[in-house]
């Protein structure tokens, strides 16, 4: 536009008026044209992103601080990201936390079991911090008894039956926590995490172990386990809830005295406390609800140990950025 208008100018003569109308309109038109690639290239640009949350523990196990964009990479589906948009503390963010409490009557033998509710009051009474802040309870027997989303006032006034019986259905709690509780609104930034309080057993499920597992890493939950059998290493097989805490970067507690369990439980708040988000864009998202594997590494000279979930599910509704 600019080079034909340069050459009609020099072929007839023009008022300044004109000469002022034209010389406008070519710049219109230049301005637009510049705009429409702009356009076109930021609406390629959005890419779906996931957070992930995890931890960054010194060599005792103690959380640290100040990680930053730097010193973290990730693999997703042992493949680099297309990028690492953020890395923040996730304290910033409300928290919604769900208890556990094993109810059944496996419990009645228990030496921590009544111990082990009175520490599991007291934390859940300090662990409601800001106004935002949710808690709910789900007791465990044959079936899961879950109660809503409550705010600190809520709890204390909530008044729950924890006297054992029955059988036990713990995989059916935990997924029950993550699918109808933990899932909803997953677009909303917070600190997901379950407190489970259990001897580990299960015989009436209706789900397995690996279910129970999938539901925690759709919801994005972190899952600490408190042992309630009181330094028995052969009585039950611990490895399950262990898993229940690796695959999810949470911890499990076991082989514990009733003298440990203020400690567990502290050590539990601190974690939670110091919790870290990661949100990264994937070089292929895939179909939702497509798992992905999850490594995470550290970059940087920090003596640093990092803790995440071993994987994710690709959420339906993801959300979008830019590089």
């Amino acid at each position: 536009m600019i080079p034909d208008l340069y050459c009609y100018k020099k072929r007839l003569p023009m008022s300044k008026s004109w000469m002022k109308i034209a010389a406008s309109a070519a710049a219109l038109v230049c301005v637009a044209a510049a705009q429409m690639p702009q356009i076109e290239t930021s609406a390629k640009e959005l890419r779906p992103a996931v957070t992930v949350p995890f931890f960054a523990l010194d060599g005792h196990g103690k959380p640290t601080s100040a990680i930053t964009q730097i010193d973290v990479s990730v693999l997703d589906n042992k493949t680099q990201p297309q990028w690492i948009v953020a890395v923040q503390a996730a304290r910033a963010f409300p928290l919604r936390l769900g208890v556990l409490i094993d109810t059944s009557n496996s419990e009645r033998t228990s030496g921590m079991y009544w111990s082990g509710l009175q520490a599991t009051w007291e934390f859940m009474r300090q662990e409601l911090k800001a106004p935002e802040d949710r808690i709910f309870i789900v007791t465990f027997g044959a079936t899961p008894d879950g109660t809503g989303l409550m705010n600190r006032d809520e709890l204390l006034k909530f008044k729950p039956d924890l006297v054992p019986g029955g059988g036990t259905a713990l995989f059916d709690a935990i997924y029950f926590a993550c699918s109808e509780r933990l899932q909803t609104d997953l677009t909303q930034p917070a600190r997901r995490v379950l407190v489970v309080l259990s001897d580990g057993e299960d015989n009436l499920s209706y789900v397995n172990r690996d279910e129970a597992i999938a539901a925690a890493q759709k919801a994005g939950a972190v899952i600490f386990v408190i042992n309630t059998r009181e330094n028995f290493p052969g009585f039950v097989d611990n490895s399950r809830l262990q898993q229940f805490a690796d695959k999810t970067g949470g911890s499990a507690f076991v082989h514990l005295h009733r003298t440990d369990l203020p400690k567990a439980f502290a050590t539990i708040s601190e974690q939670i406390e110091s919790m870290y988000a990661l949100t990264f864009v994937p070089s292929g998202f895939g179909k939702p609800g497509r798992y992905h594997s999850l490594e995470l590494k550290v970059t940087s000279d920090k003596k640093v140990k990092l803790r995440a979930p071993k994987g994710y599910y690709a959420p339906a509704g993801a959300q979008f950025t830019r590089p």
